[in-house]
């Protein structure tokens, strides 16, 4: 094998008999680089660290001593990733202090046996087993991440599709599923702030937020003549209105297997459960207080108020002041003392979004 090519050994040794059987073990496969004292040693581990297999160092090395020279190792973390094979008394003291620094084993007498060698070549594999299975997680880890961004825009524009086609049937105003999504996450962030026992992070918010996409999209099911129609609904009619929320969930278990499983989730709860109110006189299934998930709960109130301030077939829009007014004051149903603080808080937020998605 040419020394070029062969992997990098550095000998720190004072003692000349003693390095010289060290060469002569060890050279035959490594390219073996001899330095007398500990400050020789840290500049050669700075020029070959990235192509470094082991150092075999002297327990009495001049210059700067063994200890030091191994907190120098540890504290730039070559210790990790290099072996270092110390040659000193074994001692339980000596042992433990070595140890303690980052010392990777200890190399007794004589110096030129099979042992030895033995000993090296097995710690060199080792480490380099080591290092090449960390950079493999590393790399996957990183594909994972990939793969899981590619994931998440996929879900994400899936739910904003599938939103879209509501807006396109002429259900809602354009810009609602938008607004809703915009409005549920200055919510959200709120509750996160101010409600720790909702254990609401970054991560889940913005998936509540893309996830409330969904919350209306059983009316796709429901027929023009009862979705679009102007005036009051009959009871019957207003009954398979209030079906889009089951009818909703069952498009959702229909397409599940495409959609990673926490977006499933917060859509399946945002769908069904969107209409439930607080005091237990929503539905579909009359659910009150916390027993409504939070992610239904935060979704409600940005619904309910962006539906105010749109024209509808059954009523006419109202200024962002008087919606306000009317989530707070219970107008539009009663929700969660929680969220309505959190709403109040978030005021000048959602106004901005109203002003920035208005027409």
């Amino acid at each position: 094998m040419d020394a070029n090519k062969k992997r990098n050994i550095i000998i720190a040794d004072s003692n000349d008999e003693r390095a010289s059987e060290l060469h002569s073990l060890l050279s035959g496969s490594y390219n073996v680089i001899m330095v007398s004292d500990g400050e020789q040693l840290l500049k050669k581990v700075a020029d070959y660290f990235k192509k470094l297999s082991a150092i075999i160092l002297d327990g009495d090395i001049p210059k700067i001593s063994a200890g030091q020279v191994m907190d120098a190792l540890r504290n730039k973390k070559i210790t990790k990733y290099v072996p270092v094979i110390v040659m000193a008394d074994r001692t339980s003291e000596i042992t433990r202090m070595f140890y303690d620094k980052g010392a990777a084993a200890f190399l007794r007498p004589p110096y030129n046996s099979k042992s030895a060698k033995a000993k090296v070549d097995n710690l060199v594999k080792t480490y380099a087993e080591r290092k090449w299975l960390e950079k493999k997680v590393i790399q996957q880890n990183r594909e994972l991440t990939y793969q899981a961004d590619m994931l998440r825009k996929l879900n994400n524009n899936i739910l904003d599709m599938m939103g879209t086609i509501i807006e396109f049937r002429g259900i809602e105003d354009n810009n609602h599923i938008r607004r809703v999504k915009e409005y549920t996450q200055i919510l959200g962030e709120a509750v996160a702030t101010f409600f720790k026992e909702y254990e609401l992070d970054a991560e889940h918010i913005n998936y509540i937020a893309s996830a409330s996409s969904m919350h209306d999209i059983g009316k796709i099911l429901i027929p023009d003549s009862i979705v679009l129609k102007a005036g009051k609904l009959t009871a019957d009619e207003f009954d398979i209105i209030k079906s889009h929320t089951t009818k909703g969930c069952e498009m959702l278990e229909a397409v599940s297997k495409y959609q990673e499983e926490i977006y499933y989730r917060y859509s399946y709860e945002i769908c069904r459960y969107h209409h439930e109110r607080y005091d237990g006189s929503g539905y579909p299934e009359g659910l009150s207080g916390d027993e409504i998930p939070i992610s239904a709960q935060i979704v409600s109130v940005a619904e309910a108020f962006d539906a105010l301030m749109c024209d509808t077939v059954y009523r006419k829009a109202v200024d962002f002041d008087r919606a306000c007014e009317m989530i707070v004051e219970g107008e539009c149903g009663t929700f969660s003392p929680k969220l309505i603080q959190c709403f109040k808080v978030s005021q000048e937020k959602i106004r901005k979004v109203a002003v920035e998605y208005a027409g």
